[in-house]
């Protein structure tokens, strides 16, 4: 099996940056959005692909 980090990769080699341009966002957010779609369904547009399903993944 590889050793990969993938978010070392994507970190270093993609993106240049340690964390999302949206994480403070979604911190400061977190309770409204929470409020808004806890207990809610939601369509993923693009949730079978790769990256998409990566999302769902993670976030769920």
């Amino acid at each position: 099996m590889i050793d990969f980090d993938i978010e070392k990769f994507v970190r270093e080699y993609m993106t240049g940056r340690a964390e999302s341009l949206l994480k403070a966002d979604f911190e400061k957010f977190a309770d409204e959005m929470h409020a808004q779609i806890d207990g809610k369904r939601m369509l993923v547009v693009g949730g079978a692909g790769t990256i998409g399903s990566n999302y769902v993944k993670a976030d769920g």
